[in-house]
Protein backbone atom coordinates (compact mmCIF):
# COMPACT_ATOMS: atom_id res chain seq x y z
CA UNK A 1 0.00 0.00 0.00
CA UNK A 2 1.73 3.24 -1.09
CA UNK A 3 -0.20 6.59 -0.85
CA UNK A 4 1.43 9.70 -2.10
CA UNK A 5 0.85 12.43 -0.21
CA UNK A 6 2.87 15.57 0.73
CA UNK A 7 1.74 16.71 4.13
CA UNK A 8 2.66 20.57 5.25
CA UNK A 9 6.33 20.25 5.95
CA UNK A 10 5.88 21.90 9.55
CA UNK A 11 3.74 18.91 10.39
CA UNK A 12 5.84 16.58 8.27
CA UNK A 13 9.11 17.44 9.78
CA UNK A 14 7.78 17.84 13.48
CA UNK A 15 4.39 15.49 14.03
CA UNK A 16 4.50 12.93 11.54
CA UNK A 17 6.79 10.95 13.54
CA UNK A 18 6.24 11.85 16.78
CA UNK A 19 6.12 9.82 19.90
CA UNK A 20 5.32 12.10 22.46
CA UNK A 21 2.11 11.51 24.93
CA UNK A 22 -0.11 14.74 23.82
CA UNK A 23 -0.24 16.79 20.30
CA UNK A 24 -1.02 19.84 19.83
CA UNK A 25 -2.14 21.36 16.85
CA UNK A 26 -3.39 25.26 17.60
CA UNK A 27 -3.45 28.38 15.43
CA UNK A 28 -5.65 29.91 13.02
CA UNK A 29 -8.34 29.10 10.15
CA UNK A 30 -7.00 27.56 6.59
CA UNK A 31 -3.80 26.26 8.91
CA UNK A 32 -4.12 22.64 8.11
CA UNK A 33 -3.84 21.56 11.23
CA UNK A 34 -7.14 18.74 11.27
CA UNK A 35 -6.23 17.63 7.76
CA UNK A 36 -2.58 16.78 9.32
CA UNK A 37 -4.18 15.61 12.55
CA UNK A 38 -6.31 12.90 10.06
CA UNK A 39 -3.74 12.35 7.89
CA UNK A 40 -0.94 11.02 10.17
CA UNK A 41 -3.34 8.59 11.94
CA UNK A 42 -4.52 7.24 8.98
CA UNK A 43 -1.70 6.32 7.22
CA UNK A 44 1.00 5.93 10.22
CA UNK A 45 -1.36 4.15 12.56
CA UNK A 46 -5.05 2.78 11.14
CA UNK A 47 -3.98 1.29 7.89
CA UNK A 48 -0.43 -0.11 8.80
CA UNK A 49 -0.94 -1.59 11.76
CA UNK A 50 -3.31 -3.97 13.67
CA UNK A 51 -5.68 -3.47 16.87
CA UNK A 52 -6.19 -0.36 16.38
CA UNK A 53 -9.09 1.71 17.68
CA UNK A 54 -9.23 4.72 17.11
CA UNK A 55 -11.76 7.51 18.89
CA UNK A 56 -12.38 10.44 17.55
CA UNK A 57 -14.47 13.33 19.42
CA UNK A 58 -16.06 16.78 19.33
CA UNK A 59 -18.31 18.37 22.19
CA UNK A 60 -21.33 18.08 19.88
CA UNK A 61 -21.61 14.50 18.16
CA UNK A 62 -24.21 16.36 15.66
CA UNK A 63 -21.03 18.31 14.67
CA UNK A 64 -18.83 15.18 13.75
CA UNK A 65 -20.24 13.93 10.65
CA UNK A 66 -20.07 17.08 8.34
CA UNK A 67 -16.67 17.78 9.48
CA UNK A 68 -13.47 14.99 11.16
CA UNK A 69 -15.76 11.76 9.65
CA UNK A 70 -16.42 13.49 6.12
CA UNK A 71 -12.56 14.38 6.15
CA UNK A 72 -11.30 11.11 6.73
CA UNK A 73 -13.91 9.49 4.08
CA UNK A 74 -13.05 12.11 1.95
CA UNK A 75 -9.20 10.99 2.17
CA UNK A 76 -9.70 7.36 1.79
CA UNK A 77 -12.11 8.14 -1.50
CA UNK A 78 -9.50 10.34 -2.71
CA UNK A 79 -6.39 7.98 -1.98
CA UNK A 80 -8.36 4.66 -3.63
CA UNK A 81 -8.34 3.46 -0.65
CA UNK A 82 -12.41 2.78 0.34
CA UNK A 83 -11.86 -1.06 -0.36
CA UNK A 84 -9.54 -0.98 2.72
CA UNK A 85 -13.34 -0.64 5.05
CA UNK A 86 -16.50 0.24 5.76
CA UNK A 87 -18.60 2.82 7.28
CA UNK A 88 -22.06 3.80 8.84
CA UNK A 89 -23.55 6.49 9.59
CA UNK A 90 -26.03 5.86 12.50
CA UNK A 91 -24.01 5.38 14.45
CA UNK A 92 -20.60 7.21 12.81
CA UNK A 93 -18.13 3.90 12.49
CA UNK A 94 -15.43 2.97 10.85
CA UNK A 95 -14.21 -0.58 10.71
CA UNK A 96 -11.45 -2.03 8.45
CA UNK A 97 -10.37 -5.34 7.13
CA UNK A 98 -7.17 -5.03 9.08
CA UNK A 99 -9.69 -5.52 12.00
CA UNK A 100 -8.89 -1.80 13.63
CA UNK A 101 -11.91 0.64 14.12
CA UNK A 102 -12.98 4.30 14.56
CA UNK A 103 -15.94 5.09 16.85
CA UNK A 104 -17.22 8.71 17.05
CA UNK A 105 -18.19 10.23 20.35
CA UNK A 106 -19.83 13.62 21.30
CA UNK A 107 -18.58 14.53 24.58
CA UNK A 108 -21.73 16.42 25.09
CA UNK A 109 -22.75 12.96 26.58
CA UNK A 110 -19.77 12.28 28.18
CA UNK A 111 -21.00 8.83 29.81
CA UNK A 112 -20.92 7.29 26.46
CA UNK A 113 -17.09 7.59 26.71
CA UNK A 114 -16.73 6.26 30.34
CA UNK A 115 -17.89 3.37 28.74
CA UNK A 116 -15.82 2.24 26.32
CA UNK A 117 -12.36 0.83 26.58
CA UNK A 118 -9.64 -0.60 24.48
CA UNK A 119 -9.04 2.77 23.17
CA UNK A 120 -5.13 3.43 21.50
CA UNK A 121 -5.50 6.69 20.58
CA UNK A 122 -7.72 9.84 20.79
CA UNK A 123 -8.50 12.83 17.90
CA UNK A 124 -10.20 15.92 19.82
CA UNK A 125 -11.48 18.41 16.96
CA UNK A 126 -12.02 22.05 18.03
CA UNK A 127 -10.97 21.18 21.66
CA UNK A 128 -11.44 24.92 22.55
CA UNK A 129 -14.79 23.94 22.77
CA UNK A 130 -14.42 21.42 25.50
CA UNK A 131 -14.99 21.12 29.31
CA UNK A 132 -11.15 20.35 31.54
CA UNK A 133 -13.12 17.65 32.68
CA UNK A 134 -13.94 16.46 29.55
CA UNK A 135 -9.74 16.05 29.11
CA UNK A 136 -9.46 14.68 31.95
CA UNK A 137 -12.05 11.90 31.23
CA UNK A 138 -10.55 11.26 27.51
CA UNK A 139 -7.06 10.52 29.52
CA UNK A 140 -8.66 7.97 31.66
CA UNK A 141 -9.88 6.54 28.69
CA UNK A 142 -6.46 6.01 26.91
CA UNK A 143 -4.49 4.45 30.14
CA UNK A 144 -3.23 0.55 30.01
CA UNK A 145 -0.85 -1.48 28.35
CA UNK A 146 -0.63 -0.93 24.21
CA UNK A 147 1.98 -2.56 21.74
CA UNK A 148 2.32 0.82 20.60
CA UNK A 149 2.37 4.47 21.93
CA UNK A 150 -1.37 5.59 23.21
CA UNK A 151 -1.44 9.41 22.03
CA UNK A 152 -3.85 12.14 22.60
CA UNK A 153 -3.52 14.17 19.53
CA UNK A 154 -6.13 17.64 19.67
CA UNK A 155 -6.87 20.66 17.06
CA UNK A 156 -7.91 23.85 17.55
CA UNK A 157 -8.37 27.73 16.88
CA UNK A 158 -6.79 29.47 20.33
CA UNK A 159 -9.88 31.87 20.90
CA UNK A 160 -8.72 33.47 24.15
CA UNK A 161 -5.64 33.51 26.29
CA UNK A 162 -7.55 32.49 29.73
CA UNK A 163 -8.90 28.93 28.12
CA UNK A 164 -8.24 26.00 30.90
CA UNK A 165 -6.23 25.07 27.64
CA UNK A 166 -3.02 27.43 28.01
CA UNK A 167 -1.25 25.35 30.73
CA UNK A 168 -1.90 22.10 28.36
CA UNK A 169 -0.41 23.93 25.59
CA UNK A 170 1.66 26.73 26.27
CA UNK A 171 2.61 26.77 29.96
CA UNK A 172 5.06 29.59 29.41
CA UNK A 173 2.24 32.36 29.08
CA UNK A 174 1.65 31.51 32.64
CA UNK A 175 2.59 34.09 35.46
CA UNK A 176 5.50 31.70 36.08
CA UNK A 177 5.93 28.56 34.76
CA UNK A 178 4.86 25.60 37.05
CA UNK A 179 6.99 23.34 39.06
CA UNK A 180 5.77 20.24 37.26
CA UNK A 181 6.81 21.52 33.54
CA UNK A 182 10.42 20.71 32.65
CA UNK A 183 12.43 20.45 29.83
CA UNK A 184 10.31 23.25 27.69
CA UNK A 185 12.34 23.87 24.61
CA UNK A 186 11.56 25.46 21.16
CA UNK A 187 12.38 23.07 17.97
CA UNK A 188 12.31 26.00 15.30
CA UNK A 189 13.35 29.22 15.05
CA UNK A 190 10.03 30.77 14.51
CA UNK A 191 9.29 29.35 18.17
CA UNK A 192 6.09 28.07 16.79
CA UNK A 193 7.13 24.33 17.63
CA UNK A 194 7.88 23.65 21.40
CA UNK A 195 7.82 20.49 23.71
CA UNK A 196 7.79 19.81 27.58
CA UNK A 197 7.31 17.27 30.29
CA UNK A 198 4.85 16.90 32.80
CA UNK A 199 5.91 15.02 36.10
CA UNK A 200 4.13 14.21 38.51
CA UNK A 201 4.48 13.61 42.34
CA UNK A 202 5.29 10.00 41.37
CA UNK A 203 7.39 10.44 38.88
CA UNK A 204 5.74 9.71 35.81
CA UNK A 205 6.51 11.73 32.92
CA UNK A 206 4.20 12.71 30.12
CA UNK A 207 5.56 14.38 27.35
CA UNK A 208 4.10 17.03 25.15
CA UNK A 209 4.11 18.35 21.10
CA UNK A 210 2.79 21.96 20.62
CA UNK A 211 3.02 22.95 17.24
CA UNK A 212 1.51 26.61 16.26
CA UNK A 213 0.64 27.19 13.10
CA UNK A 214 -1.21 30.20 9.96
CA UNK A 215 -2.42 29.60 7.03
CA UNK A 216 0.86 30.65 5.80
CA UNK A 217 2.11 27.17 6.83
CA UNK A 218 -0.50 25.62 4.41
CA UNK A 219 1.20 25.46 0.85
CA UNK A 220 -2.55 24.22 -0.46
CA UNK A 221 -4.63 27.02 0.12
CA UNK A 222 -6.52 28.76 -3.18
CA UNK A 223 -6.10 32.84 -3.29
CA UNK A 224 -9.76 32.46 -2.35
CA UNK A 225 -9.07 30.71 0.89
CA UNK A 226 -6.32 33.10 1.74
CA UNK A 227 -8.26 36.09 0.89
CA UNK A 228 -11.24 34.77 3.13
CA UNK A 229 -8.74 34.00 6.01
CA UNK A 230 -7.21 37.94 6.24
CA UNK A 231 -11.15 39.29 5.89
CA UNK A 232 -11.34 37.32 8.90
CA UNK A 233 -8.61 39.54 10.44
CA UNK A 234 -9.94 42.15 8.91
CA UNK A 235 -12.96 42.31 11.10
CA UNK A 236 -11.23 43.05 14.58
CA UNK A 237 -8.85 42.47 16.33
CA UNK A 238 -10.05 39.49 18.18
CA UNK A 239 -10.03 37.78 14.86
CA UNK A 240 -6.70 39.24 13.70
CA UNK A 241 -5.25 37.53 16.34
CA UNK A 242 -6.97 33.92 16.32
CA UNK A 243 -8.04 33.38 12.59
CA UNK A 244 -5.03 34.80 10.91
CA UNK A 245 -2.17 35.09 13.43
CA UNK A 246 -3.35 31.98 15.02
CA UNK A 247 -2.45 33.39 18.51
CA UNK A 248 -3.70 33.42 21.32
CA UNK A 249 -6.77 35.84 21.47
CA UNK A 250 -8.81 38.02 24.22
CA UNK A 251 -12.33 37.61 24.34
CA UNK A 252 -14.40 40.66 23.65
CA UNK A 253 -16.41 41.82 26.76
CA UNK A 254 -17.65 45.17 25.58
CA UNK A 255 -21.09 45.83 26.13
CA UNK A 256 -22.69 45.91 22.77
CA UNK A 257 -23.89 43.26 21.15
CA UNK A 258 -23.98 44.48 17.95
CA UNK A 259 -21.45 46.96 17.50
CA UNK A 260 -21.33 47.18 13.76
CA UNK A 261 -25.56 48.21 14.38
CA UNK A 262 -26.42 51.85 12.84
CA UNK A 263 -29.76 53.05 12.66
CA UNK A 264 -28.43 55.26 9.82
CA UNK A 265 -27.60 52.95 8.14
CA UNK A 266 -30.14 49.92 8.21
CA UNK A 267 -33.29 51.69 9.21
CA UNK A 268 -34.75 51.85 6.33
CA UNK A 269 -38.54 51.72 4.88
CA UNK A 270 -39.21 48.52 3.32
CA UNK A 271 -41.89 47.55 2.38
CA UNK A 272 -43.65 44.33 1.61
CA UNK A 273 -43.52 43.13 -1.88
CA UNK A 274 -45.50 40.39 -3.78
CA UNK A 275 -42.48 39.68 -6.29
CA UNK A 276 -40.91 38.44 -3.01
CA UNK A 277 -40.76 35.24 -1.24
CA UNK A 278 -41.96 35.38 2.77
CA UNK A 279 -39.18 34.51 5.03
CA UNK A 280 -40.95 33.52 8.64
CA UNK A 281 -38.67 33.42 11.75
CA UNK A 282 -39.75 32.78 15.50
CA UNK A 283 -38.34 33.04 19.23
CA UNK A 284 -41.07 31.49 21.25
CA UNK A 285 -40.74 33.25 24.45
CA UNK A 286 -43.65 33.90 25.45
CA UNK A 287 -43.21 36.98 28.17
CA UNK A 288 -43.26 39.83 27.65
CA UNK A 289 -44.52 38.73 23.93
CA UNK A 290 -43.89 35.84 21.46
CA UNK A 291 -41.54 37.19 18.83
CA UNK A 292 -41.68 36.52 15.08
CA UNK A 293 -40.07 39.15 12.22
CA UNK A 294 -41.19 38.92 8.78
CA UNK A 295 -38.07 38.95 6.10
CA UNK A 296 -37.88 39.11 2.56
CA UNK A 297 -34.75 38.26 0.40
CA UNK A 298 -32.96 39.57 -3.72
CA UNK A 299 -29.97 39.80 -5.47
CA UNK A 300 -28.96 42.90 -6.76
CA UNK A 301 -25.98 43.97 -8.53
CA UNK A 302 -24.03 41.00 -6.74
CA UNK A 303 -25.39 41.44 -3.08
CA UNK A 304 -27.76 39.87 -1.34
CA UNK A 305 -30.53 42.43 0.14
CA UNK A 306 -32.23 41.02 3.20
CA UNK A 307 -35.19 43.29 4.23
CA UNK A 308 -37.21 43.18 7.58
CA UNK A 309 -40.76 44.64 6.57
CA UNK A 310 -42.56 43.16 9.88
CA UNK A 311 -42.53 42.16 13.22
CA UNK A 312 -44.83 40.55 15.41
CA UNK A 313 -44.86 41.16 19.24
CA UNK A 314 -48.08 39.16 20.76
CA UNK A 315 -49.29 39.76 24.50
CA UNK A 316 -51.26 37.63 26.52
CA UNK A 317 -53.85 36.37 25.20
CA UNK A 318 -52.13 35.86 21.63
CA UNK A 319 -48.77 35.48 22.80
CA UNK A 320 -48.87 31.65 21.58
CA UNK A 321 -47.49 29.94 18.62
CA UNK A 322 -50.53 29.39 16.82
CA UNK A 323 -51.83 32.93 16.82
CA UNK A 324 -48.26 33.90 15.72
CA UNK A 325 -49.19 31.37 12.31
CA UNK A 326 -52.83 32.51 12.25
CA UNK A 327 -51.54 36.48 12.02
CA UNK A 328 -49.26 35.75 9.75
CA UNK A 329 -51.97 33.52 7.15
CA UNK A 330 -54.28 36.64 7.29
CA UNK A 331 -52.47 39.51 6.46
CA UNK A 332 -50.29 37.67 3.77
CA UNK A 333 -53.03 35.08 2.62
CA UNK A 334 -53.00 34.78 -0.93
CA UNK A 335 -49.14 35.20 -0.77
CA UNK A 336 -47.83 32.44 1.20
CA UNK A 337 -49.34 30.04 -1.64
CA UNK A 338 -46.45 31.02 -3.33
CA UNK A 339 -44.59 29.42 -0.74
CA UNK A 340 -42.93 30.96 2.37
CA UNK A 341 -39.98 29.74 4.44
CA UNK A 342 -40.23 28.81 8.30
CA UNK A 343 -37.53 29.66 10.55
CA UNK A 344 -37.00 29.76 14.38
CA UNK A 345 -35.92 28.64 18.06
CA UNK A 346 -34.89 24.42 17.35
CA UNK A 347 -36.70 24.16 20.69
CA UNK A 348 -39.80 24.51 19.55
CA UNK A 349 -39.52 21.13 18.54
CA UNK A 350 -39.97 20.21 22.67
CA UNK A 351 -43.23 18.49 23.69
CA UNK A 352 -45.48 20.72 25.25
CA UNK A 353 -47.35 18.45 27.51
CA UNK A 354 -50.42 20.10 25.97
CA UNK A 355 -53.44 17.87 24.45
CA UNK A 356 -53.50 17.37 20.82
CA UNK A 357 -50.37 19.78 20.26
CA UNK A 358 -46.75 17.78 19.95
CA UNK A 359 -44.90 20.98 19.44
CA UNK A 360 -44.54 24.78 19.34
CA UNK A 361 -44.28 24.68 14.84
CA UNK A 362 -47.05 22.22 14.87
CA UNK A 363 -49.06 24.96 17.03
CA UNK A 364 -47.98 27.39 14.55
CA UNK A 365 -48.77 25.52 11.34
CA UNK A 366 -52.01 25.08 12.54
CA UNK A 367 -52.19 28.78 12.88
CA UNK A 368 -51.35 28.91 9.00
CA UNK A 369 -54.50 26.79 8.85
CA UNK A 370 -54.90 25.88 4.94
CA UNK A 371 -51.81 27.84 4.24
CA UNK A 372 -49.80 25.33 5.65
CA UNK A 373 -49.23 22.97 2.83
CA UNK A 374 -47.13 26.06 1.52
CA UNK A 375 -44.52 26.09 4.27
CA UNK A 376 -40.70 24.72 3.70
CA UNK A 377 -39.71 24.33 7.31
CA UNK A 378 -36.12 25.14 7.78
CA UNK A 379 -35.71 24.02 11.33
CA UNK A 380 -32.69 22.84 12.35
CA UNK A 381 -31.76 20.31 15.46
CA UNK A 382 -29.96 22.40 17.02
CA UNK A 383 -29.73 26.16 17.67
CA UNK A 384 -26.40 28.04 15.79
CA UNK A 385 -23.76 28.74 18.97
CA UNK A 386 -21.81 31.83 20.22
CA UNK A 387 -18.54 30.15 19.15
CA UNK A 388 -19.22 28.60 16.02
CA UNK A 389 -22.59 28.62 14.22
CA UNK A 390 -21.27 25.02 12.87
CA UNK A 391 -17.91 23.44 12.11
CA UNK A 392 -15.27 25.91 11.03
CA UNK A 393 -17.57 28.93 10.88
CA UNK A 394 -17.63 32.01 13.00
CA UNK A 395 -19.89 32.39 15.77
CA UNK A 396 -23.16 33.54 16.00
CA UNK A 397 -22.28 37.30 17.32
CA UNK A 398 -19.16 37.41 15.20
CA UNK A 399 -20.98 36.75 11.68
CA UNK A 400 -24.10 39.00 12.79
CA UNK A 401 -21.80 41.63 13.29
CA UNK A 402 -20.00 41.34 9.99
CA UNK A 403 -23.54 40.99 8.14
CA UNK A 404 -24.24 44.09 9.37
CA UNK A 405 -20.78 45.23 8.62
CA UNK A 406 -20.86 44.61 4.80
CA UNK A 407 -17.49 45.44 3.94
CA UNK A 408 -16.55 41.91 3.55
CA UNK A 409 -19.68 40.09 3.75
CA UNK A 410 -21.70 40.68 0.25
CA UNK A 411 -24.45 41.18 2.46
CA UNK A 412 -26.99 44.38 3.00
CA UNK A 413 -29.63 44.33 5.60
CA UNK A 414 -32.31 46.78 5.64
CA UNK A 415 -35.10 47.11 8.99
CA UNK A 416 -37.98 48.79 8.32
CA UNK A 417 -39.23 51.49 11.13
CA UNK A 418 -42.22 49.95 12.19
CA UNK A 419 -39.92 46.80 13.51
CA UNK A 420 -39.56 48.74 16.65
CA UNK A 421 -39.26 45.82 18.74
CA UNK A 422 -36.47 44.22 17.28
CA UNK A 423 -34.55 47.95 16.68
CA UNK A 424 -34.82 48.38 20.32
CA UNK A 425 -32.85 45.14 20.53
CA UNK A 426 -30.10 46.06 17.95
CA UNK A 427 -29.44 49.23 19.44
CA UNK A 428 -29.76 47.83 23.33
CA UNK A 429 -28.60 44.16 23.52
CA UNK A 430 -25.38 43.36 25.57
CA UNK A 431 -23.21 40.67 25.70
CA UNK A 432 -22.06 39.03 29.11
CA UNK A 433 -18.36 37.87 29.95
CA UNK A 434 -19.00 35.26 27.44
CA UNK A 435 -19.32 37.00 24.29
CA UNK A 436 -23.50 35.55 24.71
CA UNK A 437 -26.52 37.87 24.47
CA UNK A 438 -27.23 38.63 28.16
CA UNK A 439 -30.56 38.62 28.62
CA UNK A 440 -30.91 40.67 31.80
CA UNK A 441 -34.10 39.64 33.90
CA UNK A 442 -36.81 42.24 35.19
CA UNK A 443 -39.11 40.82 37.90
CA UNK A 444 -37.97 37.51 36.55
CA UNK A 445 -38.67 38.61 32.74
CA UNK A 446 -36.14 38.58 29.81
CA UNK A 447 -37.32 41.61 28.07
CA UNK A 448 -34.52 42.22 25.33
CA UNK A 449 -33.64 40.18 22.80
CA UNK A 450 -36.35 37.85 21.60
CA UNK A 451 -36.40 39.70 18.01
CA UNK A 452 -32.51 39.66 17.63
CA UNK A 453 -32.58 36.07 18.36
CA UNK A 454 -34.97 35.18 15.94
CA UNK A 455 -32.86 37.19 13.43
CA UNK A 456 -29.69 35.13 14.00
CA UNK A 457 -31.96 32.04 13.68
CA UNK A 458 -32.83 32.82 10.08
CA UNK A 459 -29.33 34.52 9.01
CA UNK A 460 -27.28 31.62 10.27
CA UNK A 461 -28.96 28.99 8.44
CA UNK A 462 -27.33 27.75 5.68
CA UNK A 463 -29.70 28.11 3.04
CA UNK A 464 -30.00 32.01 3.51
CA UNK A 465 -26.24 33.56 4.33
CA UNK A 466 -25.24 30.91 6.94
CA UNK A 467 -22.78 29.69 4.44
CA UNK A 468 -21.28 32.80 4.26
CA UNK A 469 -19.98 32.16 7.72
CA UNK A 470 -17.32 29.36 7.26
CA UNK A 471 -13.77 29.93 7.43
Amino acid sequence: MKVQIRPNKIYQHYAWNADHDFIWFFGGAGSGKSVAAVHRELLKKMLPRKKQKWLVVRKFYSDIEDSTFSLIKGSLESWGLSHLGKHTTRPLRYKFKNQNSIVFRGLDKVDKVKSMDGITSVFIEEADQLDEHDLIQLMIRIRGNSEYKKQIVGSFNPTSDQHWLVKYVEPQLLPELPDHIRNLRYLNKSVSVWEFESVTEDGDITRTLVINTNYKHNAYLTKQDIARTRMLGRLDELHHRVYELGRWGQIDTGNKYLHRFDRTLHVKRCPFRSDLIIHHTNDFNVAPYMSSLLIQMEIVADRIKIYVFAELALTEPHNNANAIGQTVSERYNEHLQKGVYLYGDASGHNRLGVKDTRDLFVDLLRGYAENSIFVNKRIPSSNPRYKHINSKSLGRRTFTNAILHGKDMPVDVLIDPSCKQFIKDCEQCQVDADGRLDKKKTKGIEMRGHHLDAFQYFICHPKTVGYLAKI
